[in-house]
């Protein structure tokens, strides 16, 4: 199957007119004094025809000539659709072909040497789209976004409800040319084009403009390989692929106008390029895509980047682009002079240079970027955080930016609550400032502590409950350690005297005898250096009797599918530890394994337990 237009996608165009029939169609002489301009039978001795049998013809001499069709049904180009056009076209845009022998008399674009013209039975809109100084003849699809505010009007401006007459203007003023030289073929109306299918030689660009060639829509071109668009862009087909190809959106449509580059299909892009020129820029959307893969190549002059989840993005060069939201895991890639990024996704070894935005990423999830570089112009900041708790700063590094407390900091703290950052993997230090009712803490040094289950064959094993915790005495966290608890309501606060410990750290308590319940792991909030709390049942007793101990746990969670389980925090020393991993409530039923071995406060911890059948 090949690459074929979606006539149902989500952009499309209309056929207007052929122009292989004279029928409907008008030559008029706007001013000028080089005689009335006629409409010529057929195109005749100008023998230049963009698609079909014909085209309509006539001749420019001393003068301003209108070559236009005219249907009474109307186009209804508003963007709501508001209008009594019998076909909607909501902020469509209008092509034509046409091509002009003597261009090179023709007035300059500034001056309205080439127009589109937009009319409504009363009054007619001009677009300017080309002079002596841009265009040197044959045949163009010319087009105008109704969008871009008119160059001129006839009367006043056309009511874009109900166009019932469109056409294009050609004006030499006061100089002669007495030769049959304006042709005007095929118009459409519309907004871009659907792409459906699957490509025969992974240049998914190029075989799209082939079709589009075919019945000579015009809204691609080719020009030395380089594939240019004016109009938007879906892509829905089931395997479409392009390698090492360029797309550009030109400025072509009379002023500023945003394109779309959608995917709703299964398509793989590598080492491609997109990107807008002059005043045009476009919304590069893949959020409703089947699957999308791009590896290498560049995004510049986007408007919008829009992302979604499982979707790989890797090695790509954002260039000058505007705001980004971004679902998916995002590496090895650069953002140059772009927007914010609002990430519920990931960034990992990407580079985020000289942000236009207050801040170049926003996130609930500081944990979501890894080993990533943020270059600041001396204004803004690198993150926003918008989430309490604890993250890691895992092998970020920031240069450029300003001291803690300045409006440039690396982190914005917006989340209204505390945020620890432990500083991980070689790191850089991030400065900070903090919002309203936010507290910021820097933990640099942190090490990972993980603990990995699996099978003997080395299978990953998920949803093992790990537990990791101080073996003995000699590390700087406690072991066994003497303490007494009190209750009031749901919280319980226990008085332990130099704990050192961090509020998020877990302890094991043992030895309660008549609240037993509380027997076991619970995570604390640090009060004081010797009191911390945990929440608890509003039941039993509110003064807890019993030789009761406190032991520090390094980690207790469960695997997830790669059959790991890790956290980060500083160590000040060595930590012996000991623990297991277990998974005894859901099938496969494995037995115990064990996890034995020293904390380094320098390298930290990653222990395997090998599991073994238990049915």
């Amino acid at each position: 199957m090949a690459v074929t237009i979606n006539t149902g996608g989500t952009y499309s165009v209309t056929r207007v007119d052929s122009a292989d029939s004279a029928t409907n169609w008008a030559a008029t002489t706007l001013e000028g004094s080089g005689g009335g301009a006629g409409l010529l039978a057929s195109v005749g001795t100008i023998d230049l025809v963009a698609e079909g049998t014909d085209a309509r013809a006539s001749r420019t001499n001393k003068q301003r000539v209108l070559l236009a069709f005219t249907n009474s049904a109307g186009y209804d180009f508003t963007s709501g659709s508001s209008g009594t056009g019998a076909t909607a076209v909501p902020d469509g845009n209008a092509y034509i072909w046409a091509a002009f022998l003597a261009a090179g008399s023709a007035f300059t674009k500034a001056n309205g040497g080439l127009q589109i013209m937009l009319g409504d039975g009363t009054n007619r809109s001009f677009w300017n789209v080309a002079g002596s100084d841009t265009y040197s003849g044959g045949f163009q699809k010319w087009a105008v976004n109704t969008g871009v505010t008119e160059s001129e009007n006839d009367g006043t401006t056309a009511t874009l409800g109900d166009i019932t007459e469109i056409g294009f203007v050609t004006d030499v003023g006061g100089t002669t040319t007495r030769f049959d030289n304006f042709v005007v073929d095929a118009m459409d109306v519309g907004t871009g084009l659907t792409f459906q299918g699957t490509t025969a030689s992974n240049a998914m660009f190029s075989e799209s403009q082939v079709v589009d060639a075919t019945t000579a829509i015009g809204v691609l071109s080719n020009s030395n390989g380089i594939i240019f668009s004016q109009g938007s862009v879906e892509f829905s087909g089931t395997a479409l692929t392009s390698i090492g190809e360029t797309m550009v959106f030109t400025d072509t449509l009379g002023g500023a106008y945003t394109y779309q580059f959608d995917v709703s299909g299964t398509v793989t892009m590598t080492n491609s390029i997109v990107n807008s020129s002059g005043a045009v820029d476009f919304n590069f959307d893949t959020s409703g895509a089947t699957a999308f893969t791009m590896t290498g190549g560049s995004l510049g002059g986007f408007n919008t980047l829009t992302t979604a989840a499982a979707q790989t993005m890797s090695g790509i060069v954002f260039q000058s682009g505007g705001a980004s939201t971004v679902a998916n895991t995002i590496s090895d890639s650069s953002f140059n002079l772009c927007g914010l990024i609002t990430l519920t996704g990931a960034l990992d070894g990407c580079a985020i240079n000289e942000s236009t935005a207050t801040s170049a990423v926003t996130t609930a999830d500081l944990d979501k970027i890894t080993s990533t570089t943020f270059v600041s112009d001396g204004t803004g900041h690198a993150v926003t955080i918008t989430t309490a708790g604890t993250y890691d700063w895992d092998a970020n590094q920031e240069s450029g930016y300003g001291a803690t407390g300045t409006t440039n900091a690396t982190v914005y703290n917006n989340s209204g609550g505390s945020v620890t950052i432990n500083v991980i993997n070689g790191g850089s230090t991030p400065t900070y400032l903090n919002g309203a009712g936010a507290s910021t803490t820097i933990v640099a040094g942190s090490v990972t502590v993980q603990a990995n289950a699996a099978l003997k064959t080395g299978t990953p094993v998920e949803n093992a409950r790990v537990y990791l915790r101080a073996s003995d005495g000699t590390g700087p966290f406690p072991y066994l350690d003497s303490v007494t608890i009190t209750r009031s309501t749901t919280t319980a606060t226990v008085a332990h005297t130099a704990h050192g410990m961090a509020t998020n750290d877990k302890i094991v308590l043992a030895g309660i005898s008549d609240k037993t319940t509380d027997n076991g792991i619970h995570q604390i909030t640090v009060t004081t250096a010797n009191a911390y709390t945990y929440t608890t049942t509003d039941s039993g007793s509110t003064s807890y009797t019993g030789t009761i101990t406190s032991t520090f746990v390094a980690l207790s969670g469960l695997t997830g599918v790669g059959g790991d389980l890790s956290v980060s925090r500083v160590y000040p020393s060595n930590q012996p530890v000991t623990g297991w991993t277990r998974k005894s409530t859901s099938s496969p039923f494995l037995q115990e394994g064990v996890l034995v071995g020293t904390i380094s406060s320098s390298t930290g911890f990653n222990g395997t337990a090998v599991m073994l059948s238990d049915e």
